[in-house]
């Protein structure tokens, strides 16, 4: 930060009249918490393509560290109370609601892919714009390690019109676990690949973009750039509005508790809804 000071005439003057500045709105620093998420779906590596004869191939991309089950669904609506893990049932008549169910182990980048025929199902239930009400595409993994039972359940859209090749987007992450009593909402933030203990020997990467000196522990939104420390991101938050990676507008700031036994690509950071 560059502190400047204006030095004063010694002659005598007037006083000038007082004029305040205009206050500027703090913004909000909320904590999170960080939870090992043993099965993850890398949602921006989930991709669609259009075989001969319209079918879908959409393709995964799956991390694990214990064994899991794959369940993708298709053209479904969600049934369940408010905070508990839901079950899917079948949007379509005569169709089933599960289009793949598949034992995973363990293992990382695990590529499945997922056939679907289109004509199985009406063009306007594919998109979340047009589905009205029911979820286009789910990929559920549920994993039991050390007796909790996990749940990561992804909704995606497909984007058919205007399109010769269709697109598919992730539109949410949330992860359930039997010893917590509300879902969280799965974020990907950018800058973790320094957090753990298997950072650069250096430790450059892991230090705050601002003081250069303390470990990074606050993440920017929207851009999700985990840039600062909990001093720095204090200080920001009363005098700046914009991102010091990518100089985007700042919304709000959340705070990560990483412990030294957090592993890049280990654990997933979350966010309650």
């Amino acid at each position: 930060f560059l502190e400047v000071c204006v030095m004063g005439s010694t002659q005598q003057r007037s006083a000038a009249p007082e004029v305040s500045a205009p206050s500027r709105p703090s913004t909000e620093i909320r904590p999170t918490a960080v939870i090992r998420n043993p099965a993850n779906l890398r949602k921006q590596d989930v991709s669609v393509s259009q075989e001969t004869g319209g079918v879908l191939r959409v393709r995964l991309v799956i991390d694990t560290s214990a064994a899991a089950d794959l369940r993708v669904y298709c053209c479904v609506e969600q049934q369940g109370e408010d905070g508990s893990a839901p079950e899917f049932a079948p949007a379509v008549p005569n169709r089933p609601a599960v289009a793949l169910q598949r034992e995973l182990p363990e293992g990382l980048a695990q590529v499945v892919e997922v056939r679907l025929e289109p004509t199985a199902y009406p063009p306007h239930m594919l998109s979340s714009e047009t589905s009205g009400g029911s979820i286009p595409f789910v990929v559920e993994l549920r994993s039991s390690p050390a007796g909790d039972e996990y749940r990561q359940i992804s909704c995606a859209s497909f984007s058919m019109s205007g399109q010769s090749v269709p697109g598919i987007t992730v539109l949410k992450q949330l992860l359930y676990c039997s010893a917590v009593s509300r879902p969280y909402e799965v974020k990907h933030f950018f800058g973790t690949e320094g957090a753990g203990r298997n950072a650069l020997e250096d430790g450059a990467s892991r230090e705050c973009v601002i003081c250069m000196c303390d470990p990074r522990t606050t993440t920017v939104l929207p851009c999700m750039h985990l840039c600062l420390c909990s001093h720095c991101a204090n200080i920001m938050r009363m005098q700046c509005r914009t991102c010091p990676i990518c100089r985007q507008q700042v919304t709000e700031l959340l705070q990560i508790a990483m412990g030294d036994e957090s592993e890049a690509g280990a654990v997933q950071t979350l966010e309650g809804p």
